[in-house]
């Protein structure tokens, strides 16, 4: 967001506001007490933004931020698209100053998908208002559907949308699978759902809770609180399970209750429970959301790495990605799980240590031929060693 060049601004506008010049004049602006237009008086804001002088920046700030609506909202809509995306962030709180930005003919479509991912659910409605723009640069429609304020009827018959004008994702592999699955396809055009807007809504809401109450219980232990409950957690994981199954029986009977594309949206957007409940689903649309979701982490990859419930296309996904091999952790549970593919647990034995390698090549639970193979390397390493 850099500031205009100065020959774009009207002359009176320069004057007030050229670095080079008085510094009374600048003052005089950022204060709000220079001869402007109201759309004038918009444009030195945001130009003295940038003033090299700090309180000139702070001074035309503050008289941003307290002008009237009856001042700020008319001119808004005269505004080029630099000085429309600054003040997106400057009224990210203000929804209706939002809605005029939104609003505004200049507005860019990089500043419109920005404002999607995070505003609320009647700003969303406002964006998703704007087929033509939508069609223009899909990506809006990706920064919705990943904002959980978002209408899950919004967005799925913006999916249908792009789905009918051949319109093509790049950044969300949820809504990728969605658009080339038939049988979703066809499920969104019935419009068959069991679960309303606001019990969705209320799904993603307390999942958030949840992950919010376990986040900060997790920071708040010592390295050695943490390492002492990670193995309590290994020994009663079969327990603490049961438990958590039996805790989240309504929640689950819910989430059964969604269709297919709602599912594969709150595997991308739901809490670490929901995903982990989602990711053991046989549906190829619902896991491969789950595993591929912005919210996944490297705990949950080395919990999924070693898990032989796992669908094979999950464990074949970890195993192929390079960011995860670099993790030792995740590549010994991969090595270990029967589920993982054989070129891809074989290619892994290079990377693992010899004492891993001999354990390896002792593992009657993996195949034939890995435990073969890492005995085979096991030996030629300590052949080099003499």
């Amino acid at each position: 967001m850099p500031a205009l060049p100065l020959e774009s601004l009207p002359e009176i506008v320069r004057q007030h506001v050229d670095p080079a010049g008085a510094k009374g004049k600048r003052v005089m602006a950022a204060r709000g007490f220079a001869p402007f237009s109201p759309e004038q008086m918009l444009l030195a804001y945001h130009q003295l933004a940038f003033d090299p002088n700090e309180k000139i920046q702070a001074l035309a700030k503050t008289s941003l931020t307290t002008l009237p609506d009856k001042m700020l909202i008319p001119p808004i809509a005269k505004l080029p698209a630099e000085v429309l995306d600054a003040f997106s962030y400057t009224f990210n709180k203000k929804e209706h100053i939002l809605e005029a930005i939104i609003l505004a003919k200049a507005v860019a479509d990089e500043t419109i998908k920005r404002i999607a991912k995070g505003c609320s659910e009647s700003i969303c409605e406002l964006i998703s208002g704007n087929e033509v723009r939508i069609l223009r640069f899909p990506a809006i429609i990706e920064a919705l559907y990943l904002n959980p304020a978002a209408r899950n009827s919004t967005t799925t018959r913006l999916i249908d949308l792009a789905r009918r004008n051949k319109v093509t994702f790049s950044e969300v592999p949820a809504l990728k699978m969605l658009l080339e699955d038939k049988r979703v396809i066809a499920e969104m055009e019935k419009k068959t759902s069991e679960v309303s807007d606001d019990q969705f809504s209320k799904i993603l809401q307390e999942g958030a809770a949840e992950d919010s109450a376990e986040q900060a219980a997790e920071a708040a232990l010592t390295p050695q609180e943490r390492k002492r409950k990670e193995q309590e957690e290994r020994r009663n994981r079969g327990k603490k399970k049961k438990e958590k199954e039996k805790k989240k029986g309504s929640r689950t009977a819910e989430i059964d209750r969604m269709s297919i594309s709602e599912r594969v949206r709150l595997a991308t957007l739901g809490s670490r429970g929901d995903r982990n409940y989602l990711i053991r689903q046989p549906n190829r649309l619902i896991h491969m959301a789950a595993v591929t979701g912005p919210k996944v982490t490297i705990k949950d990859i080395i919990s999924w790495a070693g898990n032989k419930s796992m669908p094979e296309g999950v464990i074949r996904y970890i195993a192929n990605r390079r960011q995860f091999r670099r993790n030792y952790q995740i590549l010994l549970s991969l090595v270990n799980n029967v589920k993982t593919p054989l070129p891809e647990a074989i290619s892994i034995l290079n990377h693992l240590h010899i004492n891993d390698l001999i354990k390896l090549s002792r593992n009657r639970t993996i195949p034939h031929q890995l435990q073969r193979a890492a005995k085979r390397l096991k030996e030629q390493r300590e052949k080099r060693r003499g």
